[in-house]
């Protein structure tokens, strides 16, 4: 006959406990890649723009701005690189803007806080009208308003049906990640800002 011993207390809390340890270890490797692409990878960072948000914040507006009208005039292939652009820098501006909340430092002011990240999310519906011009090759004005009806679920009836459903997957995409930036980006750093304003801090930085 096979006796079976039942697991003692201190088995499952062993067990347990290296579940808890490994677990851990994941989300801290996730959190220090979030800290090193953010201190060391990311577009300001790689231009030089580093604790000169603003200026890129504001640079990429224009610049998000001509690759709309880029992809909406010019041939297929500058069109498609426009897109490219424009995809980079959404992956950029998500992981960027994660590892603000996450993985966070002591701003500069509040106020400038929250105007930039309201500035990052209107610089995601340009990219996203990048997008769209180049999908379907609708005028700048046009491929941006549905952009920004779609950010806001507004809805827009301004595109050709037949390209409705080419464009499915790219608005499952934008509502998905305009949800994404509004309640949990937005939110975080709007919620934070008055226990972080420097006002009340008088700490240096810390990068």
């Amino acid at each position: 006959m096979i006796f079976f011993r039942p697991p003692r207390p201190s088995d499952d809390a062993s067990e347990q406990a290296e579940r808890v340890l490994r677990v851990k270890a994941f989300w801290d490797e996730l959190e220090g890649g979030l800290l090193a692409y953010g201190t060391y990878r990311s577009i300001p960072v790689l231009i030089g723009l580093k604790f000169r948000e603003g200026f890129y914040v504001s640079g990429a507006s224009v610049a998000l701005t001509a690759l709309v009208w880029a992809a909406a005039t010019m041939p297929p292939v500058p069109a498609i690189l426009a897109a490219e652009v424009a995809a980079y820098y959404l992956l950029d501006s998500l992981l960027y803007n994660t590892r603000i909340i996450f993985v966070p430092r002591r701003p500069i002011s509040s106020f400038r806080s929250v105007m930039l990240t309201i500035n990052a999310y209107i610089n995601m519906g340009l990219a996203f009208g990048v997008l769209y011009a180049v999908q379907t090759g609708v005028a700048v004005f046009d491929a941006i308003y549905f952009s920004f009806a779609t950010m806001t679920t507004i809805g827009a009836k301004t595109l050709p049906t037949p390209a409705a459903y080419s464009l499915r997957p790219t608005i499952l995409l934008q509502l998905l990640t305009s949800l994404y930036f509004l309640v949990v980006v937005v939110a975080a750093i709007t919620a934070r800002a008055p226990a972080t304003d420097g006002r009340f801090d008088k700490s240096p930085r810390t990068d």
